[in-house]
């Protein structure tokens, strides 16, 4: 069995323990997953202070030669594509074709970032006296804690990363242990890349052996993406000693389907949507709250389209849901299925593990659908990392766009309607961080900025140029000209 390494000032390192472990067998139940270093807080504390030294230098470079450095990342990105796209299909059970889009657009969104170097030196201002210049400068924060979760092993840190380094941070990037060996094939692309020793540093391990020694070391900001129980707990150990976070804690995102929809193009968006990469995206759609008008025929289209959906080996390039991360997560689903259907709920397609393929050793479930949801079911309400789609129905458009709201969720939210101001009634009242109008839940294009509400996260957005604004602190500068001989 393969032994991952910590990267720690550009080398690969074992952890200080000289113990790794061990995780079992690749989700699609076909080989064997490398075993992960047990950290602990010695070897956050070197990367920590590796990241630290190499801070000042980082941030006396100009942001157009960081931007180089991003770009440079990218091509080694592409360059490396073919052997990480198939390392995250093994261990991640996502499709290969999802694989390579992603890593593709985590290329792009280096490129984005890079493009966004002039954006770099703040703002002039007036001022009330005709002798003085005022201006704003954007600083670093200096080091940066970035957590990322298995799903997206590398857009997910491309996201946080990019900003944070263009903006003259270095970075301590754990990642979930579940995606270890994709994130560590990484790390070392950007070891290959030219990327200065310190800047990037990565430590592999559990969340409290590495994740809490992590966020409570002398770091500048966290940014988290995972769990809520866990993404609270950073928040208030963090804002207790003044460090600043920001995270994105999942959702329960709906699509609502209006009288006036295109049924056809709802039904694809809404499939690709919930079932992509097995339902296991924070913004994936999860409900659907449909109009009861059109509720039939919205039905009959989707129980069509459902029949075509392949779920098979992710490797399969044919296949368009591979298995879920773990027997754990189907086991989740099943129950959560059952506990649906017991309260009331219809089981029109999927709950099951599928016949054609070996479940006892992969991680296999059928893409589920239920009807007769209401609004208060706990299927209808907790986050499912699931290929489960859940159907509610509404009188009427205003009843429909309230119960979009009806979760303690607030990532994203989309709406199936021909009529523009219905589009824009849902626009003024869904509280979300992205609406969608016609268009998937998922998919989000990286150039707009997204943040939780409520209990989807908090302290500001990622993507797009706003979120520079996390990772600098601005700094005003108020200039008496005259004097200065």
């Amino acid at each position: 069995m393969s032994e991952l390494q910590n990267v720690i000032g550009g080398v690969a390192v074992a952890p200080a323990s000289g113990i790794w472990v061990e995780r079992g067998i690749t989700p699609d139940g076909t080989g064997e997953l490398a075993a992960v270093p047990e950290s602990d807080e010695r070897d956050v504390r070197a990367a920590v202070q590796t990241a630290r030294e190499a801070q000042t230098a980082w941030a006396a470079r100009s942001a157009f030669e960081r931007a180089d450095f991003l770009r440079a990342i990218a091509r080694q990105l592409r360059e490396d594509a073919g052997s990480l796209a198939s390392i995250m299909c093994a261990e991640l059970g996502k499709p290969i074709g999802e694989a390579h889009g992603e890593l593709e657009n985590a290329a792009r969104v280096l490129e984005y970032y890079a493009g966004l170097a002039h954006e770099m030196g703040g703002a002039h201002l007036p001022s009330r006296q005709a002798d003085v210049h005022m201006f704003t400068r954007r600083e670093p924060r200096g080091t940066i804690a970035i957590i990322t979760p298995w799903n997206f092993p590398v857009n997910l840190a491309v996201v946080k990363l990019a900003p944070a380094l263009l903006a003259g941070n270095t970075a301590v990037w754990k990642p979930a242990s579940q995606a270890a060996q994709s994130s560590y094939a990484f790390a070392l692309s950007i070891i290959k890349s030219g990327l200065p020793a310190g800047v990037v540093n990565m430590v592999l391990g559990g969340g409290a052996e590495v994740g809490t020694p992590l966020t409570d070391s002398d770091i500048d900001g966290v940014s988290f993406t995972g769990s809520c129980t866990v993404g609270q707990q950073i928040e208030s150990r963090c804002s207790a000693r003044g460090v600043r976070t920001i995270t994105e804690l999942g959702g329960k995102n709906v699509a609502v389907v209006c009288a006036d929809a295109d049924l056809d193009a709802a039904v694809e968006a809404i499939v690709n949507g919930a079932f992509r990469f097995a339902g296991q995206k924070c913004t994936a759609t999860s409900r659907v709250v449909v109009l009861e008008s059109v509720q039939a025929e919205f039905i009959a289209l989707l129980m069509k389209r459902m029949h075509g959906l392949t779920v098979g080996y992710p490797a399969d390039p044919t296949t368009f849901m591979g298995p879920l991360i773990s027997q754990d997560a189907v086991a989740e689903a099943l129950s959560s299925i059952e506990e649906a259907v017991a309260v009331g709920a219809e089981l029109l397609a999927g709950g099951r593990r599928p016949d054609a393929l070996d479940s006892t050793q992969g991680a296999f479930l059928e893409p589920t659908v239920l009807a007769g949801v209401t609004a208060g079911m706990r299927i209808a309400t907790e986050e499912l990392f699931a290929p489960v789609l859940v159907i509610i129905t509404a009188r009427d458009t205003e009843e429909a766009i309230a119960l979009a709201d009806r979760t303690d969720f607030g990532l994203t939210a989309a709406i199936f309607t021909n009529d523009l101001g219905t589009a824009f009634a849902f626009v003024d009242q869904a509280d979300v961080g992205a609406v969608q109008v016609n268009l998937p839940t998922a998919g989000l294009e990286y150039q707009a900025p997204v943040g939780g509400r409520r209990g989807s996260g908090s302290g500001g957005v990622e993507q797009g140029i706003a979120a520079l604004d996390f990772y600098t602190r601005t700094k005003s500068v108020s200039m008496r000209y005259r004097t200065i001989s």
